[in-house]
């Protein structure tokens, strides 16, 4: 974990153009009230992986600081691999619109993370 201020951490620039902005006053009020519940991830060069919501919603409720958990990646790909599957995982069935899981399922191919046919294996994993 890293104490870090609110304006030194940065948004990686595919997670605006697959995803699109939202009202995140519920959030912005949740956070005044219970402060932040799950950290945001950043890499080691203070560029967000996930919780770009939180840190925007934290901007906004006044907070200069705060923890977040460091994810060490490889390169650009290995980081852009991370927001997507991240984004999928936990927001994909219910927050995310049909044109942003189709961008991010393109782009996941584009940059290898998804391999055509059927894997034999139960462990798959992905080169970067």
């Amino acid at each position: 974990m890293k104490k870090i201020k609110v304006g030194l951490i940065k948004a990686h620039p595919i997670n605006v153009v697959i995803y699109k902005e939202r009202d995140n006053a519920a959030l912005i009020n949740s956070i005044k009230v219970n402060g932040i519940t799950k950290p945001p991830v950043i890499n080691q060069d203070d560029i967000l992986i996930a919780g770009h919501r939180t840190v925007l919603a934290a901007k906004k409720a006044g907070i200069k600081e705060i923890q977040c958990q460091v994810v060490q990646t490889k390169n650009d790909k290995h980081h852009q691999i991370l927001l997507i599957m991240d984004n999928l995982c936990s927001r994909g069935g219910t927050e995310l619109y049909p044109s942003e899981i189709t961008k991010s399922i393109v782009k996941l191919y584009e940059l290898g993370g998804i391999k055509h046919g059927h894997s034999k294996s139960k462990t798959d994993t992905v080169s970067v």
